[in-house]
Order: C-alpha cells, then sequence, then structure tokens
C-alpha cells in the first residue's frame, strides 16, 4: 500500500489515486483470506529464484531510496505487486495442497478453545 499511494508514476495516471478504491478492499480482503503464502519462518529455504527476488527487492529498493528518490515508491510498487500476484509460487505443489487441510484442523482447534473459554466464564461468574 505505500508503493501505491506515494507512487509518482500512481499520480500521472488521471485518477489514479481512485483505483484505491478497489485495491485497498481487495488487499484487505486477502489478508483474511486462507490464501497461502510462506512466510519467513518456513520449515525449508526459499527456493534460489526467490532469493534472487529477494535480493533484487533489497539492492533495487534500497539504489532507488538512495539514487532516485522521486521514483523510489514506484520501485516499491513494483516489487508489492510482484509479491502480492505470485507469492503462491515459492510453495511447493504439497504445500498449497495442505493449506486447507491445516486451515480446517486450526478452526476446530480454534473453536474448542472459544467455546472452553466461554464455558470458563459462565463458571466463574456468581
Amino acid at each position: 500500500m505505500l508503493g501505491f499511494v506515494n507512487s509518482a508514476a500512481v499520480r500521472l495516471v488521471p485518477g489514479g489515486l481512485w483505483a484505491g478504491v478497489v485495491l485497498v478492499p481487495a488487499l484487505a480482503a486477502l489478508e483474511l483470506s486462507n490464501r497461502p503464502f510462506k512466510n519467513h519462518r518456513g520449515s525449508r529455504r526459499n527456493f534460489r529464484h526467490v532469493r534472487v527476488l529477494i535480493g533484487g527487492f533489497l539492492v533495487t529498493s534500497t539504489a532507488a531510496f538512495l539514487f532516485a528518490p522521486r521514483f523510489a515508491w514506484d520501485v516499491l510498487l513494483f516489487w508489492e505487486l510482484g509479491y502480492i500476484l505470485t507469492a503462491q509460487l515459492a510453495l511447493t505443489p504439497e504445500e498449497r495442497r495442505l493449506v486447507p487441510i491445516r486451515v480446517r484442523e486450526a478452526d476446530v482447534r480454534l473453536r474448542a478453545e472459544e467455546i472452553a473459554r466461554h464455558r470458563a466464564r459462565g463458571r466463574a461468574t456468581p
């Protein structure tokens, strides 16, 4: 989002900031969804191409902020959109297959914990 709202390129497009009316709710929905992505504490190292892209992000973003600050947010926007659109490529097919199973397991566990907490509160009141 930071890359979008501060982007010089977005401001050059007539009505470009109005895209945020769609972008903000869409990103919020993605954040709340069960769409899988590889987090930074995974049980395995990232694939080589993912590590190269992370390096590219670090180098180009730093260079843009140091040497072309006017376009630094555009560079950040490029990487943000790339991450949003390609995050699943860092997962193996097996990891993608396990996502719905893990989500169901977490849902069952969380429901049981919430029910137990609710019952415990009911007993604690006089």
